[in-house]
């Protein structure tokens, strides 16, 4: 366990001592260590349809990068993150034992009390929570729980026919199957091999340069809950890394891909159950084209030809991985959720710290009638314009402006994205209004990253009957203006590869293209990313 985590789980555990682990209301919190295999295995065991992430394998791999611990309570493995400043669990309460069911009530309403304490003082109990929960599992808790759960959807874990994955045959796999193929004919010496103790270090050195290389090719990436992508490459690294060197004392199926003498992938995973298997891991070299490919291809045939299924696990909330993972043609997704007994926000009723906030993040702007915005952007004569501060309740205009202004269903904010967003703390949005209607409206987000601080032009949207009066410029302006206030120096945004008139706006603002994101928007519906750098 690093010190990181350590100091972050001493701040309120009751008791500490050299073996690591944790006491706390006479509850023993230990880290997961090989040796526990076999109570992991045993709640495992109960799962009719497991995700990627319920198997002893994965919560090892990803236990220190995450701070996990471990108890029984109530009957019920009890697997808790202690990572940054708060403290949930990373999978739900799972019985160990035969007539543990019948306290998963009580093991609930401890586990919520020990998430409560700790993060009341520093993020507060809304941030208690239980992540990676199936409908399998959600409707156990729903039957033996009294409490009140309010559930947000997480990512999908991703589920192949097996035969498909060897066979890449069919038109939507065409361009799999061109990619393996390919490769067989330009490398017809390569070869594939066990994951053998001699060959860790060079497994180890090909995921260093899989990780510079995306942090290049992907930065200002960021997933669905505005996580660095980088952040989430390096817990990725660190999680493969302990697999890697750990396959063999976690029984994975494993594969290495070979030019010569030079090692060009590896691969790992396990079987769950009698009928699927799961890839946790897999890399290959980016700068040889279908590797990827052939490497995933053949692990399956040449490991679980036997099984039906193969669970290639979620997609991190990244478009990108979603696409690639879309790509393969799942046949089925496994639906996760994030639980917590905190009711969401409603649309009328909002903190009154959250409004003082956003009114200090932003600051009113105005275009007037005739004028010149700054950059060349002429304003319309039709009346002036006013830049205010979002509130809550301009969550149904923005939507209808959502409605008209995009065409395609997936590029719109809905409702509860709208009103997620605007008293998000890490936001400034401003409305524009025209003679007291919306006339367009954007957002900007800041993330905070190993170089500093980064911001996001996540959103600009303009009424159709605004467009070509300035108004999404003013927009623009405003925001990047409010990021330069906080010290930001770098911006990032996506848009649509098709829409013209975004572009020439953002490069006239001083943007570039860093990026083509393929299907970013849907299949078929590609985006770029750019990236604004201030002098």
């Amino acid at each position: 366990m690093n010190q990181r985590h350590d100091a972050a789980f001493r701040r309120t555990s009751r008791t500490w001592n050299d073996t690591g682990h944790r006491r706390w209301s006479g509850l023993t919190l230990s880290p997961v260590r090989l040796s526990d295999r076999p109570v992991f295995e045993a709640a495992f065991a109960r799962l009719d349809d497991p995700i990627s992430d319920a198997t002893f394998a994965a919560c090892f791999m990803w236990g220190e990068t995450l701070g996990s611990v471990w108890s029984v309570i109530e009957g019920h493995l009890c697997l808790f993150s202690t990572v940054g400043d708060d403290l949930c669990l990373i999978l739900p309460p799972l019985a160990v034992r035969d007539g543990a069911a019948a306290r998963l009530d009580a093991c609930l309403r401890t586990s919520f009390d020990l998430m409560d304490e700790h993060n009341a003082g520093r993020v507060g109990r809304e941030r208690s929570r239980i992540e990676y929960v199936s409908d399998e599992v959600l409707d156990r808790l729903r039957a033996a729980s009294a409490m009140t759960l309010s559930v947000e959807p997480m990512h999908y874990d991703y589920v192949y026919p097996s035969h498909a994955m060897i066979s890449l045959e069919g038109g939507p796999l065409k361009n799999k199957r061109k990619l393996r193929n390919g490769f067989e004919r330009e490398r017809p010496h390569a070869r594939t091999d066990e994951l053998r103790p001699e060959h860790v270090a060079a497994c180890l050195e090909l995921l260093e340069r899989w990780k510079a290389r995306a942090d290049e090719a992907r930065e200002g990436e960021t997933n669905d809950r505005f996580v660095d992508a980088e952040e989430l490459r390096r817990h990725d690294l660190a999680a493969a890394s302990k697999a890697i060197t750990h396959a063999r004392e976690l029984r994975l199926e494993t594969m290495t891909l070979w030019d010569g003498d030079r090692l060009i992938g590896f691969t790992l995973g396990e079987r769950l159950g009698s009928r699927a298997a799961v890839v946790y891991v897999e890399k290959t070299d980016p700068e040889v084209r279908g590797a990827a490919q052939f490497l995933f291809s053949e692990f399956c045939r040449q490991r679980f030809a036997d099984c039906e299924e193969i669970n290639a696990g979620d997609d991190w909330g990244l478009p990108n991985l979603r696409f690639t993972k879309t790509s393969y043609r799942p046949t089925r997704l496994i639906a996760k959720s994030v639980l917590t007994r905190q009711a969401a926000v409603s649309a009328d009723v909002v903190e009154p710290a959250a409004l003082a906030a956003i009114a200090a993040s932003t600051r009113p702007h105005r275009a007037d009638s005739g004028g010149q915005e700054e950059g060349g952007g002429a304003v319309s004569d039709h009346g002036g314009f006013v830049l205010r501060p979002a509130r809550p309740d301009d969550a149904p205009a923005i939507c209808r402006i959502e409605q008209r202004a995009f065409e395609h269903a997936e590029e719109r904010f809905t409702l509860r994205q709208a009103r997620r967003l605007l008293v998000n703390p890490r936001a400034a949005a401003l409305v524009a209004e025209r003679a007291g209607e919306a006339a367009g409206w954007g957002l900007v987000l800041t993330r905070r990253t190993r170089a500093g601080l980064a911001g996001r032009l996540y959103a600009i949207a303009v009424a159709p009957e605004q467009t070509g009066r300035g108004v999404g410029r003013a927009l623009a302006q405003a925001l990047l203006g409010e990021l330069s206030a906080r010290g930001v120096t770098r911006v990032y945004l996506e848009v649509r590869q098709d829409n013209a008139a975004a572009i020439a706006l953002y490069r006239s603002l001083g943007f570039e293209t860093v990026a083509e994101l393929p299907g970013y928007y849907g299949p078929g519906v590609d985006a770029m990313r750019m990236r604004r750098v201030a002098p």
